[in-house]
Formats: structure tokens, C-alpha cells, sequence
């Protein structure tokens, strides 16, 4: 009987990211929606393609991120607004 085959995984290699606002469903409290999906790396560095992709995702009120974090978004934030608005030939009305 063959011996089954084991990987051992001593890193992640982070792949894309989605964050987008939503309301945390419980309480209707502003809340911010991640995902970041991952995929195991061995010793070498090399994917192992065999175990598949990790994903970690959930709502996080905003009361609960870190104000690093949400002056890091806030600033990702209005830097899309304005290329938005200067993809469409726009001025900011504020």
C-alpha cells in the first residue's frame, strides 16, 4: 500500500484582496467587508498547488479597526474619488 504523500506549508502567499464597505447585519453598525485569499508556500518558497488556496473573510465594525487602518482606507478612499472624477472629466464639488 502506497504511502500517502504529506506537504508541509511554512508560509502564505497572500493573493487579492477585496475590502468594500457594509453594514454589520447584527447591529446595522457602519462595518467594513474583507477578503484575502492565500496560498501555501513551502520551505523553498515554491506554491503547493496540491493543498489548494486559504481564504479568510468576515464584517468588521469600523469601531473595532485600528485607526492605522482607517486612515490607510480613508486615504486609498479619496485617492479613487479623484480618479474617478478625472477619468470623467469631473471637479470635487466639496
Amino acid at each position: 500500500m502506497a504511502q500517502p504523500k504529506t506537504w508541509t506549508a511554512t508560509n502564505l502567499a497572500l493573493g487579492s484582496l477585496t475590502i468594500r464597505r457594509q453594514e454589520v447585519e447584527e447591529t446595522g453598525a457602519p462595518g467594513v467587508r474583507f477578503e484575502q485569499r492565500y496560498q501555501f508556500e513551502d520551505a523553498g518558497g515554491e506554491i503547493l498547488q496540491e493543498i489548494g488556496t486559504g481564504r479568510l473573510a468576515g464584517v468588521m465594525p469600523v469601531a473595532d479597526i485600528p485607526q492605522s487602518i482607517l486612515d490607510a482606507l480613508t486615504t486609498i478612499d479619496n485617492w479613487l474619488y479623484q480618479q474617478c472624477l478625472e477619468k470623467e472629466g469631473m471637479q470635487d464639488a466639496s
